[in-house]
């Protein structure tokens, strides 16, 4: 077919159009794919967390606890961590609770050596020992009474260092008492020797 010349100039020229015309429409949308991974990228990652709804229910009412579970009821007696007037200065536990003794000095008396369920004084009675306290039942309460607090040293800088002072009068007195008090427990705890029988010596003919 006879095709004039500038139709025939086109029908040359309109598969390369064409061809760049796609190259065209694809580098748009492949540049908007582009761009929308990209904005996802930078966007920042928000997420909107809502509170935990709280019930009614939920609450914790004391009242509500109260009727569900009942009152606790009150410690009978409270145990004190000293006793008034009542000083420990010893305690022997002894597998047999009833063999189990204590030291304790009342009202600045002598030290005495007190038994377990033994009477301390009127109304107080020696109902437990520990390694480190007991436990006194006075009017129907339990107490607590533990060693006496150690006082820390006293650093002076400003004055030499002394040796060391000996125990005054009273003290010297105490600490006799209670060696004494130890030696009775002790003789009281181990059973008496047994005395060695007299064995004649034979003599030589």
């Amino acid at each position: 077919m006879y095709l004039p010349g500038p139709l025939r100039n086109y029908r040359q020229h309109t598969p390369l159009a064409l061809s760049a015309l796609l190259v065209c429409l694809f580098g748009i949308f492949l540049a908007s794919q582009i761009k929308t991974v990209w904005q996802l990228s930078r966007a920042p990652l928000t997420a909107e967390v809502s509170p935990p709804a709280v019930s009614a229910t939920g609450s914790s009412d004391p009242s509500r606890l109260d009727a569900l579970f009942g009152t606790p009821p009150a410690l009978q007696g409270s145990a004190t961590t000293s006793a008034a007037g009542v000083t420990l200065h010893g305690s022997f536990v002894h597998a047999d609770p009833s063999r189990s003794s204590a030291i304790i000095q009342i009202d600045g008396q002598p030290p005495q050596l007190v038994w377990q369920g033994q009477e301390l004084q009127s109304g107080v009675v020696l109902r437990g020992v520990h390694p480190d306290h007991v436990q006194l039942m006075r009017d129907g309460q339990m107490e607590r009474l533990d060693f006496p607090a150690v006082r820390s040293p006293v650093f002076v800088p400003d004055e030499a260092p002394q040796p060391y002072e000996t125990e005054d009068a009273g003290d010297e007195e105490m600490q006799q008492q209670m060696e004494a008090l130890r030696q009775q427990l002790e003789n009281a705890v181990s059973p008496p020797a047994s005395p060695t029988p007299n064995v004649p010596t034979k003599e030589d003919d």
